[in-house]
C-alpha cells in the first residue's frame, strides 16, 4: 500500500537553470537563509505565474555558482500557499544550515488535495527529509473503509518527542463513502520526528480519533 508521505534518504534531483527561469512569474515573499552552510546566504522564494484560467505558485531556492544565479524548484505547483504556509528556519536541531518546510493544496475545499513537506539544499541538489501528497490510499478502522477528506499539517514542539528538532504534527479527516465531505467522521493522528541517523523524519505515533 503506497502511503501519502514518504520518508526517504533520496534526494530530489532537480535542473539547475543558469540564468532567468522560462515564463513570467512574481515573487511573493522572500526569505533569506543559509541553506547548505557555505558563507553565504540563499533565496527562498514564493513564486506565483499568472496561468489562466488557474494560476499556481511554488517554492525555489536561488543559489549563486561563480557569477552564476542558479534557481532549483523545491516544492509542487499548487492553487493555495501563502507565506505563512511556509516556515524556513534549523527545524532539525543541526544549526548549520536551514530548512524549508511548506504546505500547499489544489481546489482549497474538502477532499482538496494537500501537499506538504520538508526540504534542504547542498547548493546543488535538493533533499526530500519528508513528503506528503497524493494519492490517499483508503484506510481500513474498525470494519470500515475511510477516505481521504482534509489535512492540518504543523510544525511543533511535542513534549512526548523527547528531542530538540521541531515534530510534523499531522491531523488528517477520514470519511465512510456515505458520509458527508464536511464533516470527517475519525481524524487519524499522526506524529513524526527527526531522526539524525537517517536524516529523516519517522513516524512514531498513530491513532485514530472520533470527532
Amino acid at each position: 500500500m503506497r502511503w501519502p508521505f514518504t520518508c526517504s534518504l533520496a534526494v530530489l534531483a532537480v535542473a539547475l537553470v543558469t540564468a532567468a527561469p522560462d515564463g513570467a512569474v512574481t515573487v511573493v515573499h522572500t526569505w533569506h537563509a543559509n541553506l547548505d552552510g557555505d558563507s553565504h546566504r540563499e533565496l527562498v522564494q514564493l513564486v506565483k505565474n499568472g496561468s489562466v484560467p488557474v494560476g499556481h505558485r511554488w517554492l525555489r531556492v536561488v543559489d549563486r555558482t561563480g557569477v552564476n544565479r542558479v534557481f532549483a524548484r523545491i516544492s509542487p505547483r499548487v492553487e493555495f500557499m501563502t507565506a505563512s504556509d511556509v516556515k524556513v528556519e534549523d527545524i532539525n536541531a543541526q544549526p548549520s544550515r536551514n530548512e524549508v518546510f511548506y504546505v500547499g493544496n489544489i481546489g482549497g475545499t474538502a477532499g482538496s488535495p494537500t501537499y506538504a513537506g520538508i526540504r534542504g539544499w547542498n547548493g546543488q541538489v535538493v533533499h526530500r527529509f519528508w513528503t506528503y501528497a497524493p494519492p490517499y490510499p483508503k484506510l481500513r478502522h474498525n470494519g470500515h473503509t475511510y477516505s481521504y477528506d482534509s489535512v492540518t499539517i504543523k510544525l511543533t514542539q511535542l513534549p512526548s518527542a523527547h528531542d530538540p528538532a521541531l515534530e510534523i504534527n499531522l491531523h488528517q479527516g477520514e470519511v465512510t463513502g456515505s458520509a458527508p465531505l464536511c464533516c470527517p467522521q475519525f481524524e487519524l493522528i499522526r506524529h513524526y520526528r527527526y531522526r539524525p541517523a537517517t536524516r529523516t523524519w519517522v513516524l512514531y505515533e498513530h491513532r485514530w480519533q472520533r470527532n
